[in-house]
């Protein structure tokens, strides 16, 4: 079977696609940074992905989408990308109070172990 790799130029595109949601964050960093910065953008994506359980208005559909898209970039990405998610998405998400325990029970298998890893 041929596996499509993820390579770290589309993962961002990927996501956008995925989550439009984020569009306002992106263009917020552009406007900020002149230039896409991949990590930069992840950990900003990681904010606003953990708001997403602190908020009452809580959207499980985004924060599904984040993850599904994460899962998808260690599964099938090259290794720029699998490190772009390691490094810049799973270790930014906050481990303080309770947001960390409600984050890991929306969790993938894949992101699991990966988190456990470095936890």
């Amino acid at each position: 079977m041929n596996r499509t790799v993820i390579t770290y130029d589309s993962f961002v595109p990927l996501l956008l696609e995925r989550v439009p949601e984020l569009e306002g964050i992106y263009h917020q960093h552009l406007k900020d940074n002149d230039e896409l910065l991949p990590h930069v953008f992840l950990g900003d994506v990681c904010r606003f992905f953990a708001e997403l359980y602190t908020s009452s208005k809580a959207n499980r559909s985004i924060s599904h989408r984040v993850i599904e898209v994460m899962d998808e970039g260690l599964r099938m990405g090259c290794e720029q990308t699998k490190e772009l998610v390691f490094v810049s998405f799973l270790e930014n998400i906050p481990q303080d109070n309770n947001v960390y325990d409600k984050i890991k029970l929306d969790l993938t298998p894949v992101l699991k172990e990966a988190v456990k890893s470095y936890g």
